[in-house]
């Protein structure tokens, strides 16, 4: 009878934690924008500009050549 009491309330105090957990917060719901947004907007940005679209224009041109080697 005593175990079916602790496990009773263990189950209880889990099942509370999960509900708890599972739960939205308000603030999360509502992000307010800072001073940081418009810092990642440029880092990504200038990462774009000078990254990742060079290093995509010199991929097609090498895959080009060796199109054009493999296909001539």
């Amino acid at each position: 009878m005593k175990s079916f009491r602790v496990n009773s309330v263990v189950l209880l105090l889990l099942s509370s934690l999960v509900f708890y957990g599972c739960t939205e917060d308000d603030e999360t719901t509502n992000p307010v924008a800072t001073s940081n947004d418009a810092f990642k907007t440029g880092m990504l940005t200038n990462y774009a500009d000078n990254l990742i679209i060079p290093a995509y224009a010199d991929l097609n041109t090498k895959l080009t050549t060796l199109e054009t080697s493999v296909n001539g």
